[in-house]
């Protein structure tokens, strides 16, 4: 009885506020060129143009995803919704899988993506995204550009992956 009611708990919070979160602006120029800046100072052999695409593109599904998996909250809330059912997608996973399959459309020449994970097998803490590096260039992952839709419920967070505080990364070659 005790467990019916938390979950009750749960649900009922959930559902109180999911309807708090307001609606993402829009792309700003500004948040294009920061990126596409991010990605051409990787290494001299990215092609700004494709630099400038992969921001755009990036940025811009992100949201589309938000939409598509109707987020209204936080992540995190999100999560339950999808874990009991009320919600279909929107796991962290999915976030990242559904960007790189669009981003993979690109047919990307000098930048690269790569699946990471965070905590990998820990069922409560793991984490995915994604992280891009100048395609032929041996550059270590902490220097690769991280792309984490799902923190922000679709404004795309993106930093170098070894300036983010809240996660340690690894590739996930079994995402590949």
């Amino acid at each position: 009885m005790r467990r019916v009611l938390r979950i009750t708990f749960f649900f009922l919070l959930a559902l109180a506020i999911a309807g708090c979160a307001p609606k993402l602006p829009d792309v700003t120029p500004k948040q294009e060129q920061h990126l596409t800046h991010m990605l051409t100072t990787l290494n001299r052999s990215v092609d700004p143009t494709e630099a400038r695409r992969l921001a755009h593109a990036a940025l811009t599904y992100s949201r589309t995803l938000a939409t598509r998996y109707r987020v209204d909250t936080s992540p995190w809330i999100h999560n339950f919704l999808v874990n009991v059912g009320l919600k279909k997608r929107g796991l962290c996973y999915q976030w990242a899988d559904d960007l790189q399959t669009h981003l993979a459309r690109l047919h990307l020449k000098t930048l690269t993506l790569y699946p990471i994970g965070a905590n990998i097998g820990d069922y409560w803490s793991e984490h995915n995204a994604l992280a891009i590096l100048p395609t032929h260039h041996v550059t270590p992952l902490s220097y690769a550009i991280l792309l984490d839709p799902w923190r922000h419920s679709g404004d795309l967070y993106f930093v170098p992956v070894g300036e983010d505080t809240k996660y340690r990364w690894a590739v996930r070659w079994d995402r590949m």
